[in-house]
């Protein structure tokens, strides 16, 4: 485990892993609509950030602040804080990229 401040794409599971077949992921998963991700079909299957090749899920403490960021939010670009094991990141805060902390 070790702890992690990821810039990123916030984006739902089920259309994350479709991003992971492109040669740069983060970038098409920036192409993706705001309103696809808060679709409830979408967010239920999960959260999580696309950075650069890497697609980090978000566990369940996360999927529900990432459910408190999408209420109000105007960007998917995010910055993730939180401590990464194998893939999956147990989430402490989201906050907007371009937010000061």
């Amino acid at each position: 485990m070790s702890k992690a401040l990821v810039t990123g794409v916030l984006i739902d599971v089920k259309c994350g892993n479709k991003m992971m077949d492109a040669d740069d992921p983060e970038f098409k998963a920036a192409q993706h609509s705001l309103a696809c991700v808060k679709r409830p079909s979408c967010a239920e299957s999960g959260f999580a950030v696309i950075t650069k090749k890497k697609m980090l899920r978000f566990d369940e403490p996360g999927n529900k602040l990432a459910k408190q960021y999408l209420a109000d939010a105007s960007s998917t670009k995010v910055k993730v804080e939180g401590t990464e094991n194998a893939g999956v990141i147990a989430v402490t805060n989201i906050r907007a990229a371009d937010e000061k902390k």
